[in-house]
This record gives C-alpha cells, structure tokens and sequence, in this order.
C-alpha cells in the first residue's frame, strides 16, 4: 500500500498545483509511481473531476479500513482498478482536446483551399481522417473506463466481471449494457440485494445511453468507421466550413467536438455515482459519501443521511 499512497500523495499535490499556483508540479523520473505520470497533466477542469471525484475518491474515504476490513491487499486491488478507470478517462479528454485543435486547423487550411477552388457551384467537402481518428481514440477509451469500472466491483463483491458487457445482434439490443450487474445483484445474498435496488434502477435507466456508446466505439473495429458522423462542408453560399456533426438516431443533431464535451463530462459523472452507488453497498452502515463544495480536503467525507442538508440530498444519485 505504501506504493499507493505514494500516488496518492502525488494525485494530490497535482492537483493543488494546479488549482491554486497553475504551475506543473515536477516529478522524479525514478519514483515508483512514474508510470502514473499521466495524473499530473491536469490541462482542463474534466481531468481536475475525473482526478478528484473518481480517482482520489475511495482514498478519501478510506475504503481499506470501511470496506476491506483492513486487507491491504485487496483494498489495492481495488485502488489499481479504481486508477485503471481514471488513466481511460484521462486518455480520453486528451482525444477531444487534440480534436479540437486539429480541427480548428484543419478548417482553417480547409477554408483556404476551398475559397481557391475553381468549382463554385457545389459546396465542397472533406473527410478528416485526422479527426476521425480522434472520435475513435475517444469512444475506445470511454469503451475501456466503463469495462474497468464494471471489475471494481469484483473486489467489492467477487463478482468475477471482466466488462460492462451488452447483448447486441446487428441493431438490435436484446439485453442493454450493465445488465450483467443487474443480475449479480438480483442474485446477490439478501442484504446486498436491497441495498442495491436504488443501484441497480441506477443502472437500468442509463443502460440505453451505455449501450449506445459502446456500439458506437464498434463501428470504427467493426465496421469500418462511423456512418454517422459528417465531412467538413465549406458551403459556397456563406463561403464557412461546417465542422463535423454526429447524427444521433433520435433525431438530435450536434458538433462532434461539442458531443466528445458533453459525453466525457456525463461519463465521468457516471463513473463518480457508480462507485458511490457500490461504495455505500458494500458498507451497509447507512452512511453517505458526502462531497466538500468548498475546495477543502478531504473531498468526500462519510455522512449520517441525516445530517446532509436538504439541498445537498438532491444532487445524489
């Protein structure tokens, strides 16, 4: 554990660095934790969360003494898990960053080209592969955040889960993603079966939303890229390039970047309610993981449910 603790110390350092002196902590090349080096690039307040409210989150609450009676070992287990989720999201932001910079670019150096083009009676479109080869890099890595989150729970619970799995033939959904957890619980002894239920409606209502992502980080393995995204378009009647729009199969149309944006911002808050959610499980002792507001550490903090204040029950899962 005292390797843990190590990165743990570092997490934390980072990440004050970078809220209160904006100023890159540096690290010693022959640390133990070295490998993690990947935590102290917090570049934008996602990676702040993800660190903060999924990593540095089962530390805070001290899980090896609440949910592990003190093993060390599996309480690390857990940790390594737990930090497994955190490096995907991470790699995951730094995707929809680089798409958003490449993309500026490239609609820039698409724009010149297009005014210089001597077709001007039709709009004039291009396929990004630069860009597309980001949506994919980011759907991978939110594909393996929530196959990792899904093993959390086998330390907690020995479930021996190895992804948040689906049931999907072609385009039809027989089973949603998650519900392989759903049936653990229903099968679970029976304390842990009725302290999960808020749980597992939890996962129910977003196992559509789930789904979706998953099958759409496979259309790029398998099949070929994703059909439902757009080139760039430079319209010749407003002489400006359209950036890339993802259509949604609801109807919804929106910015690819704005897409990558709002979805990694959704799954890390899913990430951070589901280890919450399985947290409070597995202690059984009624109380809630509680979140400082006001920067101070630590950041949660186990509450009596009766001494949250009112409006602070209603921002829980």
């Amino acid at each position: 554990m005292d390797f843990i603790k190590n990165i743990i110390a570092h997490l934390r350092a980072s990440y004050y660095s970078w809220k209160f002196a904006r100023i890159k902590p540096k690290s010693n090349a022959g640390s133990p934790f070295g490998s993690f080096g990947v935590y102290a690039e917090s570049k934008d307040d996602i990676d702040v969360f993800i660190l903060q409210d999924i990593a540095v989150l089962p530390i805070d609450l001290n899980v090896e003494v609440l949910c592990f009676r003190g093993d060390k070992k599996i309480a690390g287990e857990y940790i390594e898990k737990i930090f497994a989720v955190t490096q995907a999201l991470l790699k995951s932001n730094e995707h929809r960053r680089k798409y958003v910079e490449n993309e500026k670019r490239l609609m820039k150096k698409f724009w010149k080209a297009s005014k210089k083009d001597p077709n001007k009676h039709i709009d004039l479109t291009l396929n990004p592969v630069e860009l597309n080869s980001e949506i994919d890099g980011f759907l991978s890595q939110l594909k393996a955040a929530l196959d990792s989150l899904a093993c959390t729970l086998n330390p907690l619970f020995d479930f021996g889960l190895s992804a948040l799995r689906k049931d999907v033939k072609g385009t039809i959904i027989k089973k949603k993603s998650g519900y392989q957890i759903i049936e653990k619980f229903e099968k679970a002894n029976e304390p842990v079966k009725q302290r999960s239920l808020n749980f597992r409606d939890y996962l129910e209502k977003n196992g559509a939303w789930l789904t979706y992502l998953a099958m759409l980080r496979d259309m790029p393995i398998h099949g070929g890229g994703l059909k439902n995204v757009t080139p760039l378009v430079f319209e010749q009647k407003t002489k400006k390039v359209i950036p890339q729009k993802i259509h949604h199969p609801n109807g919804q149309v929106e910015n690819a970047g704005d897409f990558m944006k709002r979805t990694i911002k959704e799954v890390s808050e899913f990430c951070n309610y589901f280890v919450i959610f399985s947290l409070v499980i597995k202690t059984g002792i009624g109380l809630i993981p509680t979140k400082r507001d006001d920067g101070g550490h630590p950041r949660y903090y186990w509450t009596p449910p009766h001494m949250i204040p009112a409006e602070d029950k209603k921002e829980k899962p």
